[in-house]
Formats: C-alpha cells, sequence, structure tokens
C-alpha cells in the first residue's frame, strides 16, 4: 500500500517492489485520515509505504488503535514518540534513508531510535562524522559517483547510520551549531506536547536564534516549555522563542519546510 506519489523515488520503489513480488500495487491517493485508516484496516498483510506525517495523521483521529501489518517510512525523520507508537501498532517498522539521486541509501529494520536509519547498502561508501557532536555532511559514494546528500549524519558504534537533520537547517548561535531535530525531540518527550518544529529566527546580538513552533494536547507554559529544555540541553541550544499553534503548516508532500517557516516569522 503506497501513501507516497509514485512520482518520487520513494513511492516508485514501493510500487516495483510489489510489482517484483507479482502483488498488485494499492496505490493511496486520498490522503483523508479516515480514508487511510479504512484501507489499512480492509487490506490485510500490507506494507504500507509512507511519510512519518501521514502516519502521525492516521494513528492519532481513530477512536481504537490503527494496527498494521508492516511500515516503511521515509521521507523525512520519524518522532521519537511516534515510532513508539507505531513499533506497538505494527509487526514490523522499517525506516528507510535514500535521495532520488541514488535511491535507497540504508534501511534500519528495526530502528533503535528515530535518528536509526541502518546500516549502508555494501555497495555504496558513506563519509559522515566521526562524533555525534560534530556536524558533517551524509556523503556517498559509488563507482566513480559522489553525491553530497545535504543531510547531518554519524555512523553509531555498530555502523549503523544516524540522520540529524539537512546542513541547511542548522541555526548558528553566536557562532555555535544547533541541529533543530535535536531540540525538537527534547521537546516532544515532554508530557502535553504534541507536535513540535524548530527553526532559526533572527536575533539582534547572536545573529540567529532557536524559535520552536508547538501544538499543544495539554497545558503549559512558554517558560515551562524552556526549563524543560534546560534540563536537557546546553543554554545555547534552549529556544529563545515559543509559539503556540493549533497546526503546524505543511505543503501538499507533508514535509516540514522550515525555510518557509523562518521566512514567515521573519517577516
Amino acid at each position: 500500500m503506497i501513501l507516497v506519489p509514485v512520482y518520487h523515488s520513494f513511492g516508485l520503489v514501493g510500487m516495483l517492489a510489489a510489482l517484483a513480488r507479482r502483488v498488485k500495487p494499492i496505490i493511496v491517493v486520498d490522503k483523508n485520515p479516515k480514508h487511510i485508516a479504512k484501507m489499512v484496516r480492509s487490506t490485510r498483510n500490507a506494507v504500507v509505504y509512507g511519510v512519518p506525517f501521514l502516519f502521525h495523521l492516521a494513528a492519532s483521529f481513530q477512536k481504537e488503535p490503527l494496527h498494521f501489518y508492516k511500515i516503511i517510512s521515509s521521507g523525512s525523520p520519524l518522532t521519537d514518540d511516534l515510532l513508539q507508537t507505531i513499533k506497538k501498532n505494527s509487526q514490523q517498522v522499517y525506516q528507510q534513508y535514500g535521495c532520488s539521486e541514488i535511491g535507497c541509501i540504508s534501511i534500519a529494520d528495526d530502528p533503535a531510535s528515530a535518528s536509526d536509519v541502518g546500516k549502508p547498502l555494501p555497495h555504496l561508501e558513506v563519509a559522515v562524522a566521526e562524533r555525534e557532536s560534530d556536524f558533517h555532511e551524509v556523503v556517498v559514494s559509488f563507482g566513480n559517483n559522489t553525491i553530497c546528500t545535504g543531510d547531518i549524519g554519524f555512523l553509531s558504534p555498530d555502523g549503523s547510520l544516524q540522520i540529524y537533520g539537512r546542513l541547511d537547517d542548522l541555526i548558528c548561535v553566536s557562532g555555535l551549531k544547533v541541529a533543530p531535530l535535536e531540540v525538537e525531540r527534547v521537546i516532544t518527550s515532554m508530557p502535553g506536547i504534541a507536535e513540535a518544529v524548530v527553526h532559526r529566527t533572527k536575533h539582534p546580538v547572536w545573529g540567529e536564534a532557536v524559535k520552536a513552533i508547538i501544538v499543544r494536547s495539554g497545558l503549559m507554559s512558554a517558560e515551562e516549555v524552556r526549563d524543560w529544555c534546560k534540563w536537557h540541553l546546553p543554554p545555547y541550544k534552549v529556544p529563545g522563542v515559543v509559539e503556540f499553534v493549533k497546526e503546524i503548516p505543511r505543503p501538499p508532500s507533508g514535509k516540514i519546510s522550515r525555510k518557509y517557516l523562518s521566512e514567515r516569522g521573519n517577516v
């Protein structure tokens, strides 16, 4: 079952994988959460290809838990909360990492964390940071070709690739680099937070500052969010600005556009 456009590499791979197994692919065009839930419940033993946003929608608006057979998530990183939710309601969860220029780079068949995208495929050479605290671009080589992905990552001790966001999303606070995904994962671990997106905003002294846009599922203040972050992050990574919204704007693809949010906040 393919919940993403087949003109993107991820959706195309899902369709071709079904055809290779001589299975008729189910391409879901209607992205309404109720329709997705209906399709999942009526189609047993389906491998579901989708982006995290669609799994979040499908899991959030149901009176009863939505159970999947197998999930393959790609396109943007899972959050820790969403990963745990779909793990509880699925026989198997995969997180794939790739890009249009290469296709699949790696896949985790049981992600240990939201940043875990598994070990790189054997025919690829992947150059990344040696330490988690470093911010280096993931560079993939195959044959005589080299692709700079624009993603930030490092290899864990077991050889699994960990992805921490986009290089151009890094926030420079007084010369210190902040990866938005790291801050988001701390914020979404706070009880009462449904969703959070972190991006850069202008600052008159530091140049840039960290801003968090949050959808609440409970009651808390901006100061309580900052206090929570202070327990888990260095001071320069703590959001200087916290904005509460009912819904985080997204393009039709379901991916977060930090550039759009930054421009929106700096108008």
